[in-house]
């Protein structure tokens, strides 16, 4: 079946959260820390994958874009609750199924290829300002290691459900994130 992006699911997971997602029945499969969490590792399998020479033999491949809109979760079957476990309502709605995916990092348009042979540093304030490691930001010389950033915010994204700092306007962001080194 089709995919939707992480950045769909975080939504959807803080609306529910918040109760504005409307009327969610007991036994709708839920994202839960475990969902999240199964993510941020298959997120983090695919990173390893790029910066490992895998993908492209002999060079690291950097995304440049990593990001919840970047990550695209085709739906598995849920995890189900063990029979007999549910007793009351309550039981029920804590016990629904957990929802469950397989993650794909799509969006290569940024990527580059770099050789790891050559101690080279990209250094275009390139990808999503929200995600971007505080480096590239700033446009410092950057490399494998704003990857990982931008990945661990979109895995706090799914841990999370909800997008690191939606409070904090773009100043506010750049001034606190980007040169303090403010963390969700």
């Amino acid at each position: 079946s089709a995919g939707r992006d992480l950045e769909h699911h975080v939504t959807m997971a803080r609306r529910r959260n918040e109760g504005t997602a409307g009327f969610v029945s007991p036994s709708t499969p839920r994202w839960t820390l475990e969902t999240g969490l199964d993510v941020a590792v298959q997120l983090a399998n695919a990173l390893t994958h790029l910066h490992s020479g895998s993908a492209l033999p002999g060079r690291v491949v950097l995304h440049r874009d990593v990001k919840p809109a970047n990550v695209v979760l085709f739906p598995l079957p849920p995890i189900a609750a063990p029979p007999g476990t549910r007793t009351s309502f309550f039981d029920e709605w804590f016990s629904a199924p957990t929802l469950r995916f397989r993650a794909t990092l799509v969006d290569f348009g940024l990527a580059t290829p770099v050789d790891p042979s050559v101690d080279r540093r990209l250094t275009a304030e390139t990808g999503s300002p929200r995600y971007m490691a505080p480096e590239n930001a700033l446009g410092r010389a950057y490399g494998a290691p704003a990857d990982v950033y931008s990945a661990a915010l979109a895995s706090w994204a799914a841990a999370a459900g909800d997008r690191p700092f939606r409070s904090l306007d773009e100043t506010q962001f750049r001034f606190l994130v980007v040169k303090r080194g403010h963390r969700p």
